[in-house]
């Protein structure tokens, strides 16, 4: 029964057998053979013991099946004998599926050599090949394409495919990978998945897709660094870049590491022009934010880059993104006062383009370029003015409302109304001027004061006001009085800003336009009314990106053009926006260009995902958690050779023989020599 389930690694010597009929021709040419003794006296033949012809004929018989022993297992020796595994995981392609994860992770070096954790899983898979050999058929896949088919490989091909495997920006969560599995195999299979194992890959949910039915091996290879720094993000101190001045920008380094980094190399590019170096520590675990000065001459783009001296994981080194010195925001300021504060305020700065109209004057073209429109003091407001204001808003423009001295008419009321701001109600003016009431200090926590107050000063004498409009609720209040009720409220409307004041600015009304806080809070919403049309830098794989586009030809199709290489993106026109999503073949960080036919429209920085960078990994003992211990997954340790070798070897081949073959061998020839001496 054990030779009908016998199998031979090389069967081919089994020719040898042929060699048991040497001895056996021996054997029977020597029983036919008369031996003659010549002798010239009997006395001096030694006397010797009286052999029967049966007992000779028993040694000749056992030394005969010694040799035939002998030969008949050293022949097995080298055919080299084995019992096939009842459970057969290495055997076709059919059942058989290999995954390689070679994601950006995978740069890590190696606990066990020289080379990086996609090194060390590739030689290990080639071992698997060896062991079952170049003809072996197997399933293979890995992150460096977009399709998710498993591609079969003979032996000899997987080598030479697993020579050209490079990391690759793209990581698909385990729970695809169990996915593919089990979607593209029709019999049991078995699979083998090289990875680090990074947690931001699946989680508990992912591992409880798994099946019962087939076996998987979590072959983990396992990195040596214990540090990694990488830019988690840029940001700018003022919302409103002035063009030669000198700007800000804030940087976020984070280690993901356990280890402390220290004197870690930061330099900070515009253009092939490096502005700024320095060096920082960054604590385990934790972010370190500084601050970089820069200039820009004008408003020209400009493309950024931080980058980082840090190994071995360098993949993450650099940030890119863009600035863009903002250009002169254009304020409409429509009033009937032309001695309004507000005048002063705005024609004082430079980085202001200020026009004052009357009513009379205004003309529905200024509200094409306008980024902030002033209402101070109007009585009266026609309908297609009111009208337009609210088409403005949705757009993306911003209006500041500031009440008259004068009783209300119906076009504040249908004003407000229209911006959806219901509920507001008005006093008599001259009433309220008599009396003004204290406003509250402002709260440093509210976004809009960022970057305004130096220091705190709560002993701040704050201004007075009149109470001449009332509301009851909105998007943000900035500034109210003392007794919680509202003196400036911002209301989001669309895409743009409503600011609303309760009472006029001149001084009858208010101390306001007299007092330190008039000029930031007034420049505040101003800057704010100026809208980048992109962000400083995008993430790959990035969805529903927008970009103004105010003249678009449906015969030409946007392109994002990197060095020779063009992709084509999702693309479609809403409102004079065009919305793109990044193609999936996109895999570089770095910049690309935006064209329109030959037209280059803009310059967008791409960055690579954080998570790659995260070094946060299941432990084996996690894994075995995740998997709840299940009989059909195993876990093993690319380094223990041992594990490996059991793999490769116990589960795919079986129990081998040839061990005992070889025993049996020493066994027989050891028979032959004591049988010829002592028989």
């Amino acid at each position: 029964m054990l030779i009908a389930y016998m199998n031979f690694a090389a069967p081919f010597f089994l020719y040898g057998l042929i060699s048991i009929s040497i001895p056996i021709i021996i054997h029977l040419v020597e029983l036919r053979k008369a031996r003659k003794i010549l002798f010239t006296n009997v006395a001096f033949i030694n006397e010797v013991k009286n052999i029967t012809s049966n007992h000779r004929h028993l040694k000749q018989i056992l030394i005969l099946l010694c040799r035939i022993g002998f030969l008949l297992f050293l022949v097995l020796l080298f055919a080299q004998p084995f019992l096939p595994a009842k459970k057969q995981t290495i055997q076709n392609s059919e059942n058989v599926k290999i995954f390689l994860d070679n994601s950006l992770s995978m740069q890590n070096e190696s606990t066990v050599s020289s080379s990086n954790l996609l090194d060390a899983a590739k030689a290990s898979i080639k071992k698997l090949i060896q062991n079952i050999g170049i003809n072996g058929r197997f399933s293979y896949l890995d992150h460096s394409g977009i399709s998710n088919i498993y591609t079969d490989y003979s032996g000899l091909k997987l080598n030479e495919t697993l020579d050209q495997v490079q990391l690759a920006n793209a990581q698909k969560s385990l729970g695809n990978v169990f996915y593919d599995f089990a979607s593209q195999a029709n019999l049991p299979y078995t699979a083998l998945i090289y990875s680090d194992f990074q947690k931001s890959a699946g989680n508990a949910k992912s591992f409880a897709s798994l099946d019962k039915e087939n076996q998987y091996y979590f072959i983990k290879v396992n990195g040596g660094a214990n540090s990694n720094a990488f830019v988690d993000s840029v940001y700018v101190e003022d919302e409103f870049i002035r063009a030669n001045q000198l700007n800000q920008i804030r940087v976020k380094v984070r280690n993901s590491g356990s280890k402390d980094i220290n004197n870690c190399n930061v330099k900070f590019y515009i253009g092939a022009e490096q502005v700024s170096a320095l060096s920082i520590n960054v604590p385990a675990k934790q972010s370190t934010t500084f601050v970089l000065n820069y200039r820009l001459a004008d408003t020209t783009p400009q493309n950024c880059r931080i980058v980082l001296q840090d190994y071995p994981l360098d993949f993450d080194n650099s940030y890119y993104f863009t600035l863009q010195a903002s250009p002169a925001i254009k304020i409409v300021s429509v009033t009937e006062d032309i001695n309004s504060p507000v005048q002063r305020l705005f024609t004082n700065e430079p980085i202001f383009q200020y026009n004052q109209v009357t009513p009379a004057q205004f003309n529905y073209t200024l509200l094409k370029d306008a980024n902030l429109i002033i209402l101070n003091s109007l009585t009266t407001l026609s309908p297609a003015f009111i009208e337009n204001l609210n088409l403005f808003v949705k757009d993306g423009g911003s209006v500041a409302l500031i009440p008259s001295g004068t009783p209300q008419g119906q076009g504040l009321t249908q004003l407000l109304q229209k911006f959806g701001i219901n509920g507001a109600q008005s006093t008599q003016a001259i009433a309220a001027a008599a009396s003004q009431f204290d406003l509250a200090l402002p709260d440093r926590n509210n976004p809009f004061f960022r970057n305004i107050f130096e220091k705190e000063t709560p002993n701040m004498v704050m201004p007075t006001a009149a109470k001449v409009l009332s509301w009851s609720r909105a998007s943000v209040d900035i500034l109210k009085y003392r007794d919680n009720s509202r003196f400036l409220s911002q209301f989001n409307r669309g895409k743009g800003k409503i600011y609303l004041f309760a009472a006029p600015v001149q001084e009858e009304y208010s101390t306001f336009a007299n007092h330190a806080l008039f000029v930031p809070v007034m420049y505040k919403m101003a800057m704010q009314s100026y809208q980048q049309k992109q962000d400083m830098a995008y993430v790959l794989g990035q969805r529903n990106i927008s970009y103004p586009v105010a003249q678009y030809n449906n015969k030409e199709v946007f392109r994002l053009v990197k060095d020779s290489i063009s992709y084509i993106p999702e693309q479609q026109i809403r409102e004079g926006n065009l919305i793109f999503s990044l193609p999936p073949d996109i895999k570089e960080a770095g910049f690309y260009k935006l064209n329109s036919g030959n037209m280059a429209l803009a310059n967008f920085a791409f960055n690579l995902p954080k998570q790659e960078s995260e070094l946060d990994f299941y432990s084996a003992n996690e894994l075995k958690e995740l998997t709840q211990d299940a009989n059909n997954v195993h876990i093993l340790d690319v380094s223990d050779e041992i594990a490996m070798k059991n793999l490769f070897a116990q589960e795919n081949i079986g129990t081998q023989l040839w061990k005992y073959c070889l025993i049996l061998c020493l066994l027989f020839a050891l028979s032959e020599i004591l049988l010829i001496r002592f028989m």
